[in-house]
């Protein structure tokens, strides 16, 4: 997903489905190992965590504090992206 596409639909008031792709992109480059794209991932993350406060409803989706507590489990040792939050 391109980041220019997502930036578009957030300004067209698509959050839910930002909210949808963003973990895509994030968990893509982290479970890839992707080490020079963690500060995309990064982005990422911060993104999500302000789009959390727009978003009241996640329906049969994985919540933001559920998704940061699966990252965190899977992916707590990449500490070269933990320490870009």
């Amino acid at each position: 997903m391109d980041k220019a596409l997502t930036r578009n639909l957030e300004q067209v008031g698509y959050d839910l489905l930002i909210g949808i792709c963003y973990p895509l992109l994030l968990s893509d480059i982290l479970n890839a190992g992707r080490s020079k794209a963690y500060d995309y991932a990064a982005d990422y993350y911060r993104h999500l965590e302000r789009l959390d406060e727009k978003i009241d409803d996640y329906p049969s989706l994985t919540d933001r504090s559920e998704f940061k507590d699966q990252l965190e489990q899977k992916h707590g040792r990449k500490y070269s992206f933990w320490n870009r939050l």
